[in-house]
């Protein structure tokens, strides 16, 4: 039976210490190559804003298992750009994630779909957005 002691002691026990890797701090500069070295973009929290881990894996249109909660559900589409899960739910969590990772066709069209939302999540599509947004409330 897993003691819970370590994460290492996890990883041996799962017997996945062949695909997990452990970093500690990762500065700014490494952060893209460490996503673009994923095959699923896993975020587990019970609560959550918008975190920029999210947005990053978005802009590298990574296919995405995240936790259906506060701002993540307000951005993420279940089917669409991510498989959503409720939170708390390990089964779920780890169906999905199987689910991506069997499954390239589907992994495919998160990745298009994550790739489709960070065009709309640019700076540029914003500010037309709210210049849009303006000229209908002045016309």
């Amino acid at each position: 039976m897993y003691r819970k002691n370590s994460f290492h002691e996890l990883c041996n026990f799962l017997k996945v210490t062949d695909e997990v890797e452990i970093t500690g701090y990762v500065e700014n500069t490494s952060v893209w190559n460490y996503l673009s070295a994923m095959n699923v973009f896993v975020l587990s929290s019970k609560h959550e804003g918008l975190p920029n881990a999210v947005l990053e894996a978005i802009a590298l249109g990574m296919p995405i298992v995240a936790t259906s909660v506060d701002g993540i559900k307000d951005i993420l589409c279940h089917q669409v750009n991510a498989l959503l899960v409720p939170p708390d739910d390990m089964v779920s969590m780890r169906d999905a994630i199987v689910e991506i990772l069997r499954n390239d066709s589907l992994a495919t069209q998160l990745s298009s779909g994550a790739l489709e939302l960070n065009r709309r999540l640019t700076p540029e599509a914003e500010r037309e957005k709210w210049l849009k947004l303006y000229s209908d409330l002045l016309a």
